[in-house]
């Protein structure tokens, strides 16, 4: 709601920024006190804790399909900042192999995570805008599959947990894309089945009842598979996953920070033809 406001009035973006930095830092100081510990580490607000809290939706489809990022899965959550295990996966990837911290850099991002959001702040030097399907959540209310900006204004898109929501996928991925700098990068992550090869989706499943018993969640309008990376290549992108137990052997607290093992991010850049025509 304040972020939506502030947008049109840039001399008070800086001033928001800095008072949504310093008043989660307190927070966040105040809850490390609370929840002390040495069993879970978070890589986002830089606390052990003792414990992390459980997440995500009990149902009995989960117990025939190994979905990473939908089911109930203790230990999931950050009782300091609320980061779930797809955030601390994207932080790590942010931190440890981009300058997104540090550069000047334009950066568009879909239903922005608080905690996320208040990292990114702290480089003064980004031009930051939050989207959202839903009214005042962010700085502008977006439709991923219509985005309102011009062509290659971004130099990074961030889109955590949101596709497997829309119904034409592709669509959003070709926004995405239009937007993007020629240089620029594109993050999606999203509940990935591992146990199954083929995405599976059927549009006739139309309420949330309906939903809820195919995909586990009424929400849902699809069940990624492993073949979902060439199913964003096939919109003209380059895609690199970066799996998080390729990594962990660099991440001297990743036995704590309660990521699994085949969690990952699809890192999209333009595809060497499409530089080329721009």
């Amino acid at each position: 709601m304040i972020g939506s406001f502030v947008k049109n009035f840039p001399p008070l973006i800086k001033i928001y920024r800095i008072i949504t930095i310093t008043y989660y830092n307190l927070r966040y100081s105040f809850l490390r006190i609370i929840y002390q510990g040495n069993k879970h580490y978070c890589n986002l607000c830089k606390s052990h804790t003792r414990i992390f809290f459980g997440y995500g939706e009990k149902s009995d489809f989960f117990s025939e399909r190994e979905i990473i990022g939908a089911r109930f899965r203790e230990n999931a959550m950050c009782p300091c900042c609320s980061s779930l295990e797809r955030h601390r996966l994207l932080y790590d990837y942010l931190e440890n192999h981009t300058d997104i911290f540090k550069e000047s850099c334009s950066i568009l991002h879909f239903a922005a995570e608080g905690n996320i959001k208040n990292k990114l702040f702290e480089n003064t030097q980004i031009d930051y805008y939050s989207a959202d399907i839903v009214k005042n959540r962010a700085m502008y209310q977006v439709d991923i599959t219509k985005i309102p900006f011009p062509s290659q204004k971004f130099d990074y898109v961030l889109c955590n947990h949101v596709l497997q929501d829309i119904e034409d996928d592709r669509k959003a991925i070709m926004e995405m894309k239009r937007v993007l700098k020629s240089n620029g990068t594109i993050i999606l992550s999203f509940p990935l089945c591992i146990s199954q090869h083929n995405t599976y989706e059927d549009m006739e499943k139309k309420s949330f009842k309906e939903r809820f018993e195919t995909y586990g969640d009424k929400y849902h309008v699809r069940i990624y598979g492993l073949d979902v990376k060439q199913r964003i290549q096939s919109c003209g992108l380059h895609v690199q996953e970066y799996i998080w137990k390729d990594h962990i052997n660099d991440r001297p607290n990743h036995m704590l920070m309660s990521i699994h093992e085949k969690d990952r991010l699809f890192v999209c850049s333009l595809s060497n033809q499409e530089m080329s025509e721009d």
